[in-house]
């Protein structure tokens, strides 16, 4: 836990070195809508808790205060209090395990109480970006605490409704007890929401008394003093209703409408007084024309306080009366756009119109189509607002207010006049032959606005028309026209897919359709990969992986290594890397795995008190990357990209590999690999400060966990036999897709793995992509384009010349190259495809050319180049390091990649691997 950088007033933090009491992961679970949090999300909220001790009668906050964080009660209670102008009202008093400070941080709206400390406090704070990162992630919090707070606000509401009804009744009993003429007094006040003696004095006339009126001040039971200094109004709605029913008794509801209107008249003509409350007696008396009068006088005034109450005006008057005053409802569209109510504001003006061109009025005039413009412009719908400043125009507005965009066809504001030379050039010509003013329709075709197609539209079309080209030209010696077909739709897939005009999967299924529709290819061809233990291996390892994950089992794995650590930046880093390592056997999905792993280094930068984008920060969140995301090619199960790999092998290198064999094979480069990248970056990345970890944070994480669940222990247990299957293969001779899919079944009945979980974990679309990709095998075999592309590498065969360390150079050299354009994608397999037969002159195996295909392949020497690094970046909120910062670590690791296959060179020729 974190030790607070801004207090509460009078709050004192804990003493340092201090072990919280462990019951403390109680009250957090105790929590009303924190317990519905996993204890893997209520421990990774545990680094961000600030703790605070506030003595008796202190205050934690104040009405009015900005809305900072939400305050957990550990011990102590709180009562809760509203400012009123004779002193402070008791609203509730809470006790732990509570919370409370939650309103603000929705609303974003100041504190609308103040929470004092009733007796001595201990408080946890949760800072207001962490409270918005934690909604973000869990929109179900965002309902049970409207849920909670309006269950508070239901007791609240009762118990004042309550206190009122037995004050009303106090005040009935000494209302009773009044000599006539103070009850006749009494009942003329209640008109009156606020009052003072002037205004009685000129409103009451000769009924007016001072004597008993300085005697109902003295009771202090019917009414209180507010502001400003000598206004008064009562202290209960219910008795002032009680006394209005009496007046209408005593004189009749057109005399009480009546002393309304004298009071609303000696309202207005006082310069000090609101003109609010004249409004309310208006609206009370239902003189709807003068209250009409009042607001296109001073409603304007009113709204910049209060936009509500004159909305509530102006809703409650008559339609006739509104809908004709277009003063009334630009008011409306004003006073509804002050609370944000966009669509209501232009909802108003809409219905303007509408009634007037009913009435075969003229529609709006120029300014309220400027201001209908502005709306529309503010919700971003530009065409609208043009249209509206058009008739603006035409209602004898500027025509050179049309210029919708700038010289170079960018758009601009609408609403802002435009400058020389900014001008739409297109607007201006259609108004140089055809005047906008003669004719409406002639307005309209100036409305078109011809925009330039983009140039990612225009790569596009010239890729599909070299695709159709491709397709009906003859085709080059040596390769049959189904190859050509298939290598034309290839080349598309990649250039549509990069330039991202249709998603990866929907892409590849076209093409797909394409083939079989013309009879390219055969349908069981075209579709191979999808009937492929390979692809089944693909989607049960992500089920297991979204097991795996949602258990807690990683985090939890995360924190007690770190906990039995010293304090040790280096050892930390090295951990969190090799803790990783270890994770990516039984969990095939690397974004994942970062996604889950790196909050936890900036969770152990935050406690470790480093700050953001530190060399210590960038470290533990690097290492972190490095480790969950980067070694997944040492198991064959580790990525995506190496049960591709093992789907494209030619049938009889694939029956030679299984898991084992590939650890063993990819074992001294990866290992080459990873202590190289590690000792680079804890080298480069060293903290600045402390490295010590406050034990009370890593305490509390562990009893927040608890003990291993029974889902925990189940992964646990699937896990580690799916390992043993996958690692004795060679004795069962079972596959390991159905190793995998009786793995998911287990955890289906054991309880970590449900339909949401699966649905979740299991991307359909890029299942979908792999397997046609998985196909492409298959496909080119069928085609005859595996020889071809194999005899058109004929000059690479000849540049290798039969070595094998100059093989692996130019493969791994062209996979970076294809990962520079392309960004890491499984098409790259596509090219071991036509690599193999090169690298078999030079002795190379095709499994050697895949894993090199993997690993050079997979970097990011730009940030948008690989979509791990992006997750890693961006998993910490963009607090853990900069672009700048892991810059020289990619360089690095891309020098290091190519070190670390060149070094496993002789271990690969002792395993026969290289000949």
């Amino acid at each position: 836990m974190r030790s607070p950088t801004a207090p509460p007033p009078a709050a004192t933090p804990p003493a340092a070195g201090a072990t919280p009491a462990l019951s403390a992961a109680e009250a957090l679970a105790a929590t009303p809508f924190f317990c519905e949090l996993s204890p893997v999300d209520l421990a990774r909220l545990v680094p961000d808790l600030e703790e605070f001790h506030v003595p008796s009668g202190a205050a934690v906050f104040r009405e009015g205060d900005p809305g900072d964080g939400l305050y957990l009660i550990r011990s102590g209670t709180v009562a809760v209090t509203v400012a009123e102008a004779d002193g402070t009202q008791a609203v509730t008093t809470l006790e732990a395990p509570a919370h409370f400070g939650e309103g603000a941080l929705l609303t974003g709206a100041p504190r609308s109480s103040s929470a004092v400390a009733a007796t001595p406090l201990t408080l946890w704070k949760l800072p207001w970006d962490r409270f918005d990162a934690l909604l973000h992630d869990q929109p179900r919090l965002a309902v049970q605490i409207a849920a909670e707070l309006s269950r508070r606000l239901s007791e609240v509401t009762h118990r004042l409704t309550t206190s009122q009804q037995d004050v009303a009744a106090v005040a009935r009993a000494a209302y009773g007890v009044l000599d006539p003429s103070s009850q006749a007094l009494l009942r003329r006040l209640s008109i009156f929401a606020r009052f003072d003696i002037t205004l009685l004095r000129t409103t009451l006339g000769e009924t007016w008394s001072e004597v008993p009126f300085e005697h109902l001040v003295e009771e202090a039971v019917f009414f209180r003093p507010v502001e400003p200094a000598g206004w008064f109004a009562f202290l209960q709605e219910p008795f002032r209703q009680f006394l209005l029913r009496q007046l209408r008794v005593e004189v009749g509801e057109r005399n009480v409408n009546a002393f309304r209107r004298r009071a609303a008249d000696a309202l207005l003509a006082r310069p000090d007084a609101d003109p609010a409350d004249a409004m309310d007696l208006l609206q009370s008396a239902g003189d709807w024309p003068r209250l009409v009068r009042v607001l296109e006088e001073r409603g304007a005034t009113v709204a910049e306080r209060d936009p509500v109450r004159v909305e509530a005006y102006l809703r409650s008057s008559p339609e006739r009366l509104l809908w004709s005053q277009p003063a009334l409802v630009r008011l409306l569209a004003e006073s509804c756009a002050a609370q944000g109510k966009l669509e209501q504001a232009i909802e108003a003006y809409r219905e303007a119109e509408r009634r007037t061109r009913s009435h075969r009025r003229a529609p709006l005039a120029a300014d309220d189509q400027r201001a209908l413009a502005k709306l529309y412009e503010r919700v971003g719908d530009q065409e609208s607002s043009l249209a509206c400043l058009h008739r603006a125009m035409e209602a004898g507005g500027d025509p050179d207010e049309t210029a919708a965009c700038d010289d170079d066809g960018q758009p601009r504001s609408l609403t802002e006049p435009p400058t020389d030379g900014k001008r739409n050039g297109r607007a201006i010509r259609l108004r140089a032959r055809l005047p906008w003013w003669r004719t409406y329709g002639t307005a309209n075709l100036a409305l078109v606005r011809w925009r330039r197609p983009s140039i990612r539209a225009l790569v596009a079309v010239v890729i599909l028309a070299l695709v159709a080209a491709g397709w009906f030209l003859p085709p080059p010696p040596g390769l049959p026209v189904g190859g050509v077909r298939v290598l034309a739709t290839v080349a598309a897939l990649i250039g549509l897919g990069f330039l991202e005009i249709l998603p990866d999967h929907l892409l590849g299924l076209i093409m797909v359709a394409a083939w079989v529709v013309t009879g390219t290819v055969p349908a069981e061809v075209a579709t191979s990969g999808f009937s492929g233990s390979t692809w089944f291996l693909l989607l049960t390892t992500m089920a297991i992986g979204a097991a795996v994950a949602r258990s807690g089992l990683l985090y939890r794995g995360a924190v007690e290594l770190v906990r039995r650590l010293p304090a040790n930046h280096q050892i930390r880093c090295l951990t969190l890397a090799g803790l990783g390592l270890l994770f990516s056997a039984g969990m095939p999905s690397p974004p994942g795995r970062v996604m889950l792993a790196t909050p936890l280094a900036q969770d152990i930068a935050d406690t470790l008190r480093y700050p953001p984008r530190s060399q210590g920060t960038a470290g533990l969140a690097l290492s972190t990357y490095i480790g969950f995301g980067m070694m997944g090619p040492l198991f064959l199960t580790g990525t995506t990209g190496g049960l591709i790999a093992y789907g494209l092998l030619p049938p009889e290198d694939r029956a030679g590999v299984n898991w084992i064999s590939w650890v063993v094979a990819a074992l001294p480069t990866c290992l080459i690999l990873f202590a190289l990248t590690m000792a680079f970056l804890v080298t480069r990345y060293r903290p600045e400060g402390n490295e010590d970890l406050p034990a009370e944070t890593l305490a509390l994480q562990r009893r927040v966990l608890g003990r291993l669940s029974r889902d925990e222990w189940s992964a646990v247990a699937v896990l580690a036999g799916l390992l043993v299957g996958f690692a004795t293969q060679a004795f069962h001779g079972i596959d390991p897709a159905w190793i995998a899919v009786a793995a998911v079944a287990l955890l289906f009945l054991l309880g970590p793995l449900d339909n949401a979980t699966f649905e979740q974990g299991v991307n359909v679309s890029f299942l979908l992509y792999l397997g046609v990709i998985l196909s492409f095998g298959r496909v080119f075999a069928h085609v005859g384009l595996d020889r071809w592309l194999s005899e058109q590498l004929g000059g690479v065969t000849g540049l290798v010349g039969g070595s094998a360390v100059r093989c692996l150079v130019v493969v791994a050299v062209l996979a970076a190259l294809v990962g520079l354009a392309l960004r890491p994608s499984p098409i790259v397999l596509l090219l071991g495809v036509a690599l193999i037969p090169m690298a078999a002159s030079a002795g190379v195996e095709p499994w050697v050319v895949m894993f090199t295909l993997i690993l050079a392949n997979n970097l990011w020497l730009y940030p948008q180049q690989n979509v791990l690094y992006q997750a890693a970046y961006y998993a910490t909120g963009e607090r853990a390091f900069s672009h700048q910062q892991a810059r020289p670590l990619a360089f690095a690791y891309a020098g290091f990649v190519l070190v670390a296959i060149l070094a496993s060179i002789p271990y690969w020729r002792w395993l026969g691997l290289i000949g």
